[in-house]
């Protein structure tokens, strides 16, 4: 059972009951998705307090089976807008710019631009292609895939369309399969020889090895000998350093998630029977903090991601709430808001 803790300003009085609040519809002429009757295609909830002692202006985004969620928790705001279902069961984009979020299949289905507190509407042309998508280095730009197997490139354009701005080819065709974010705004390849940081500039090794876990300002990865003897390693980013950490990890689990700080990270635990659960893996002393929250049977980009502080970790549980975990403690607990189930949350900062 989820350890609970009361999250600072949580508990505070508040100012009335929420209220919902739907938003005026798109400008004449935009194309729209057809909401349910049941709700509208945009709703506010004004909560009367912040959540989890929020100061900042950070926001957490969730994405679910027709719903995409905004929450503005140093304002206490919920934003909610109908999306429709895509029509595909493959991997989903899931990326959030400066004033819009993104929600894509790899598939070649239709997409769909969410812009903040407005309806939902088709890709542009130049985003509908098929493949992944990922947030680009500068403010509203995103990596699209242009072209198919080994001549396939990913695109810089920004998410209202236009030019290209940049461009990384594919060296191999499996590199689309493999692909990651990341999280400054380029992408992460697994291709023979092992993973490569990828920029328009071109490829960067950063092992032979496996990469356990990737963040803005480290690597973590599994480096072996000539006679395999493993060893997880940190790497500095800025600097190259590379130093051993005392621990045990195994190259067979799904990635995890390092805090911007650097110091910590989420990563996920596979047991033969049960779902996958999570435990924080300190990268200065290696040591480990069980987290008892189930998050399923699969993991996903963005079934986990930090606040831009460190401050907390966010999962979408198997329940289908949305968790905040203290990782000074391993406590969770809810967000206390009521939102529907949700597979893939994003923050922005």
């Amino acid at each position: 059972m989820v350890g609970v803790v009361a999250a600072v300003g949580v508990a505070q009085a508040r100012t009335g009951p929420p209220r919902s609040v739907p938003e005026a519809t798109a400008a004449a002429g935009t194309a729209q998705p057809s909401p349910t009757r049941s709700a509208p295609p945009v709703a506010v909830t004004e909560l009367g307090h912040p959540l989890l002692g929020v100061a900042g202006g950070w926001e957490l985004f969730g994405r679910g089976d027709g719903q995409l969620v905004r929450i503005e928790l140093a304002r206490g705001r919920v934003t909610m807008t109908a999306v429709p279902v895509l029509l595909s069961t493959g991997p989903v984009s899931f990326v959030v710019t400066a004033d819009r979020a993104l929600v894509r299949s790899i598939d070649r289905v239709p997409g769909y631009v969410v812009p903040d507190g407005r309806p939902a509407v088709p890709l542009p042309p130049s985003l509908s292609q098929t493949g992944p998508a990922f947030p680009g280095p500068r403010p509203g730009t995103v990596w699209v895939q242009s072209g198919d197997g080994p001549h396939a490139v990913m695109q810089l354009r920004a998410i209202r369309g236009g030019r290209v701005l940049a461009a990384i080819a594919m060296p191999e065709a499996n590199a689309l399969w493999e692909m990651t974010s990341d999280s400054t705004g380029y992408l992460l390849l697994r291709l023979t020889g092992g993973h490569y940081l990828a920029t328009p500039s071109g490829l960067r090794r950063i092992t032979t090895g496996a990469l356990l876990a990737s963040g803005a300002r480290t690597f973590l990865t599994l480096d072996c000998d000539e006679v395999h003897r493993c060893r997880p390693v940190v790497t500095d980013r800025a600097t190259g350093a590379r130093r051993t950490l005392r621990a045990s990890l195994s190259a067979d689990t799904p990635r995890g998630v390092i805090a911007p700080t650097g110091r910590a990270a989420a990563m996920f635990r596979v047991s033969r029977q049960g779902p996958i659960t999570l435990y924080l893996l300190n990268l200065v002393t290696g040591s480990q903090r069980s987290i008892d929250l189930p998050v399923g049977s699969g993991v996903v980009a963005g079934s986990v991601v930090w606040s831009p502080d460190s401050r907390w970790l966010l999962a979408a549980g198997i329940d289908g709430a949305i968790h905040a975990i203290d990782p000074d403690t391993g406590k969770a607990t809810t967000l206390g808001v009521s939102v529907p189930a949700l597979t893939q949350l994003a923050v922005r900062p």
